[in-house]
């Protein structure tokens, strides 16, 4: 419950921010709506995005499953992990589906900071903001990841490579907000480890 609550932390402070500084909300420079990409927005021609919301939230998810099948693939082969029979995986799926919703709740108070907010408050190139925002959210979990190896539910060396498997994963959550024009993509893949976790 604590990772749950403690998600929403970042969009507090972002809100914090937005209500102190009056010069960002009131220059013309949208609503809380926009600053959190709970809109989708339009191409930089102006055009209507091609992909909705529900088929880009959906390929993002896919994507980051895709990912983790690959990921275990190899780690099996290297004998890293020993892999589940293929129908263990197809139930697991089933329950994907619906938690990966409720945690969605949860990665939304995360996901409309990182890869709205922020990417709209640095300006810029995608590739400097999203690297610097990589950064920073790998940083923001280290006292998480080292709390679980302190308490002795995680090996260290799991830690550190949660940790910094989280810089490409923050990468792809914010090329997918990027491309598809809206957070809710980034929302419903960020959702997707957690479900599989369950």
């Amino acid at each position: 419950w604590a990772v749950f609550i403690g998600r929403w932390i970042p969009a507090l402070v972002a809100l914090a921010v937005l209500v102190r500084t009056p010069a960002l909300h009131g220059s013309g420079r949208g609503a809380l709506a926009d600053w959190w990409g709970l809109r989708r927005s339009r191409d930089p021609e102006g055009r209507a995005r091609p992909v909705g919301t529900i088929g880009a939230s959906a390929g993002a998810a896919a994507g980051v499953i895709l990912i983790a099948v690959v990921t275990a693939l190899l780690a099996g082969m290297v004998g890293a992990i020993e892999l589940r029979a293929a129908e263990a995986l197809v139930t697991g799926v089933l329950v994907m589906l619906p938690l990966t919703l409720v945690f969605a709740v949860s990665t939304l108070g995360e996901e409309v900071v990182w890869r709205a907010h922020l990417p709209r408050l640095l300006g810029g190139g995608f590739w400097a903001g999203a690297c610097l925002i990589a950064g920073a959210w790998a940083a923001f979990h280290v006292p998480l990841h080292l709390t679980y190896v302190l308490q002795g539910a995680m090996p260290a060396s799991h830690g550190v490579a949660a940790t910094l498997g989280l810089v490409p994963l923050s990468l792809f959550l914010s090329a997918a907000a990027s491309r598809w024009g809206s957070v809710w993509p980034a929302v419903i893949a960020h959702a997707v480890p957690f479900s599989a976790l369950t």
